[in-house]
């Protein structure tokens, strides 16, 4: 019922509003697309920061529990790179 009357009310005046419609200059529109591009272009590269920061951490913590596991199944205590397979 609700969605039903918001199509009643949005009907009419659109339509009257689209015969209102004014030319834009393409100096306009190459503004706008230059602020959406910078603005997709700035989340971009901050989400590939993000990213690669998250994968260098996760690596990071990777090879550190990599050296302390094999030292705690080695009671030896050689590196994991010093071992025979």
């Amino acid at each position: 019922m609700t969605a039903e009357r918001d199509e009643d009310e949005l009907g009419p005046p659109i339509e009257e509003l689209s015969s209102l419609r004014a030319p834009v200059s393409e100096g306009f529109v190459r503004k706008v697309r230059g602020r959406i591009d910078r603005r997709v272009l700035a989340s971009s590269l901050l989400d590939m920061t993000w990213r690669g920061l998250g994968t260098v951490f996760l690596e990071l913590l990777n090879v550190i529990f990599g050296i302390f596991g094999a030292n705690k199944a080695d009671p030896g205590g050689s590196p994991p790179w010093n071992k025979k397979h």
